[in-house]
């Protein structure tokens, strides 16, 4: 049985099927990438389960990543039409193989840990280094993560440090949300954003 979840893509009713017979309603690929421990893994496993279960984990014991995860989401819109979604998580000890996944994406999504200090500055190199290889026009997202944690640097501080009007002059569809993946804050806002971007492919 379907099970629904509220509050997204502007107020419709969306669930997830297994059914094989729905009509696909286009697909997305996205591409996840961002630093060892910056919470990549947990934040995909946290969307999964809110989608089928409409409950957040409570708990993620995983490694980190060290090469490639793939998951598909597939999401009901309505009786007849399923939105395809295929994540591409790429764990942070392949930084130097990203770019070999960037013209298969359609959306990027990187994650910051925004608690760790140490990390913050090579984040920050690496993201402008990626958005200066992207050869075309994608949706892209960065996500401070890790909002839970006591010492964490605002989204003020962070567009700070990355230039924002000038980034956002250059890739307009530059986004910035925050989240815990372990409280589950900033999920439900993630799935809007795939679904609304998803709908434009």
């Amino acid at each position: 049985m379907s099970k629904s979840i509220p509050n997204v893509n502007n107020g419709a009713t969306t669930s997830l099927t297994s059914s094989q017979s729905s009509m696909s309603d286009g697909s997305g690929d996205v591409l996840v990438l961002g630093l060892t421990n910056t919470g990549k893994s947990y934040l995909i496993k946290q969307i999964k389960s809110y989608i089928q279960n409409k409950t957040f984990l409570s708990s993620y014991s995983g490694l980190p990543t060290n090469g490639v995860n793939l998951e598909e989401l597939s999401i009901q819109i309505n009786k007849k039409k399923v939105r395809k979604i295929k994540i591409r998580e790429i764990g942070g000890s392949l930084l130097l193989s990203w770019h070999r996944y960037y013209e298969d994406c359609k959306i990027l999504i990187y994650v910051i840990d925004s608690s760790n200090s140490l990390q913050m500055s090579a984040s920050c190199i690496e993201l402008l280094n990626l958005l200066s290889k992207l050869k075309d026009s994608k949706q892209f997202l960065i996500i401070l993560n890790k909002k839970d944690s006591p010492k964490t640097f605002s989204t003020e501080i962070f567009k700070h440090l990355i230039r924002w009007k000038e980034l956002k002059e250059t890739v307009p569809s530059l986004e910035i949300m925050e989240s815990s993946a372990f409280k589950g804050d900033g999920i439900i806002e993630i799935i809007d954003f795939l679904l609304k971007t998803t709908s434009t492919i």
